[in-house]
């Protein structure tokens, strides 16, 4: 929710505003983190001495066929020409923005997580980044759990306050609880 609207339901310039606000905070991040890790911690995300191997390449290939295939499955057509033709021009191209700073932060976060336990646990031979994404998915979904759970409670603390009879509480309170 924006301004109390979802995202459709605002102006093009309140859109604009978010994508470019969002983005904007999203590349000085992703600025910051790699002048960090260059000047202090001496290491450059651009510095590879390794190839990847054609089979790398081919289940990276698959991958993203398939992602493609999804995603045009539930968009019901290719997505960035389903959301160029109910968007418009101006909001298309500044979420493809958006969508390329986004993809930059995670692709920080699987080259730091990789790093992190090449040297947390001393070796090059493990992909350390498994772990560190699925130790990062269970804190966000853990994270929004817990802010559903509150908005939950507390929305229905509000709406069980307002009805007065104990008689009216106990009906609700059994709605609830689906009795």
């Amino acid at each position: 929710m924006i301004y109390g609207n979802t995202f459709i339901q605002c102006t093009l310039i309140q859109r604009s505003t978010h994508l470019i606000l969002t983005s904007a905070i999203w590349g000085s991040i992703i600025y910051l983190l790699l002048s960090i890790s260059k000047n202090k911690y001496n290491f450059s995300c651009w510095d590879c001495n390794e190839r990847s191997n054609i089979k790398s390449w081919v289940v990276v290939g698959i991958i993203a066929i398939v992602s493609i295939i999804i995603t045009t499955i539930l968009w019901g057509g290719l997505k960035p020409i389903k959301e160029f033709y109910s968007n418009g021009i101006v909001i298309w191209l500044f979420k493809n923005v958006y969508y390329l700073f986004e993809v930059g932060l995670i692709l920080l976060t699987i080259v730091f997580g990789q790093r992190y336990g090449e040297i947390k646990f001393v070796s090059n031979n493990c992909n350390y980044i498994y772990f560190i994404i699925y130790i990062n998915l269970l804190i966000i979904v853990k994270i929004i759990y817990l802010m559903y759970k509150g908005v939950n409670y507390i929305g229905r603390i509000l709406i069980f306050n307002l009805f007065e009879s104990k008689e009216d509480r106990n009906e609700f309170t059994k709605s609830i609880k689906g009795e």
